[in-house]
């Protein structure tokens, strides 16, 4: 017995039995179920990503770029909130309905800012 497992064992003397469960349950799931799923054509580097992946990423990153750009144009508002709108529909076609939810609100709020932004730039000019 290991010296740290044996330490843990004298701290905690529940962990015995806890761990003596997990070593009778690992016994009776099957080696396949621990191991990774890889493609064959992937040449072990994991799952591609799947076209729904793809467009939350590009949401994501065009929330970032937006974002990053407010101060230089009203028209990155927009952008930003054209974005989050798209990371609302990402997040509901994923199965997140709380990121979607919340991407919707941050889409509502963007574009108002836009809007409040633009007027005030049409009153200064």
């Amino acid at each position: 017995m290991s010296e740290a497992l044996s330490l843990c064992l004298r701290r905690y003397p529940g962990a015995l039995f806890a761990w003596a469960q997990s070593e009778r349950l690992k016994s009776q799931i099957p080696a396949s179920m621990f191991k990774r799923n890889y493609d064959e054509d992937s040449e072990g580097l994991g799952h591609a990503m799947d076209a729904l992946t793809l467009f939350g990423l590009f949401a994501v990153t065009l929330m970032l770029v937006c974002y990053a750009a407010e101060d230089r144009s009203p028209w990155f508002i927009l952008a930003f909130a054209v974005a989050c709108a798209l990371g609302s529909a990402y997040g509901f076609l994923q199965g997140a309905w709380p990121f979607g939810l919340v991407e919707a609100v941050w889409a509502v709020v963007a574009a108002r800012r836009w809007w409040l932004r633009r007027a005030a730039d049409s009153v200064t000019l």
